[in-house]
């Protein structure tokens, strides 16, 4: 899992967005030996054998335009992760993204159904969306964290941009193993070096604070997801 965001250093929330990919990695058997692993020797080790099963959940107005004083919900898209990245680039903002991190497959599979919902058509796009989230209309921020609804929605009130996708990537925590490990080969497969993208870290305080408070659901992993 990773979760991005995109805000100009004068954070203006026309110019901010959140959004996130989730990846399943798979192992492919060479003689026998699984060899989707990474050895931590490098930032490409370990990804020969790997078969990578990506989905981004960046859902935007279709127009590509972030409208604040839009009264009425208007149709949405999701992005896939170039075009969510492109998208910030062309507004001058600036990338930061949170992980690569090893999630619970459950979580996974929660994001392919929230990506199936946004992509019907059933769901619209509206900056601010009290009382229409989530079957009417959803923000972006919402769009990702409404991924997870079994401990009830999550509210970020009026936080937009780093702020709000950190919130999100605190949220998942109960999701996340070893949340202490970012799986940088992760990004380094998808091709993420050439853009300039700042890789954030959650504190140590925070991490302790949030395990310890929050446990998760422990299903059997069958898959390795990212």
């Amino acid at each position: 899992m990773m979760i991005f965001s995109a805000q100009r250093a004068w954070n203006r929330p026309k110019y901010t967005h959140t959004f996130a990919t989730f990846i399943r990695a798979s192992n492919q058997k060479v003689d026998g030996q699984q060899n989707c692993q990474n050895d931590h020797s490098g930032p490409t080790s370990g990804l020969a054998g790997c078969d990578f099963e990506t989905h981004t959940i960046s859902w935007l107005a279709a127009k590509k335009k972030v409208c604040l004083l839009r009264l009425w919900p208007e149709p949405g898209a999701n992005l896939d992760l170039t075009t969510s990245l492109e998208w910030a680039l062309s507004v001058q903002s600036r990338i930061s993204m949170w992980g690569p991190f090893q999630i619970q497959l459950p979580l996974y599979e929660k994001a392919l159904v929230q990506k199936a919902r946004l992509e019907s058509g059933t769901v619209q796009y509206k900056v601010f969306d009290p009382g229409y989230r989530p079957d009417i209309a959803s923000s972006c921020i919402h769009g990702v964290c409404d991924i997870d609804q079994e401990r009830g929605p999550l509210r970020t009130w009026f936080r937009y941009g780093e702020s709000a996708s950190r919130s999100i990537a605190v949220f998942f925590l109960p999701w996340v193993i070893n949340p202490h490990q970012n799986h940088r080969w992760v990004s380094e497969r998808l091709g993420l070096a050439k853009y300039p993208i700042i890789y954030r870290q959650l504190s140590t305080p925070v991490l302790g604070l949030e395990l310890s408070a929050a446990a998760a659901p422990t299903p059997a992993v069958q898959a390795q997801a990212s």
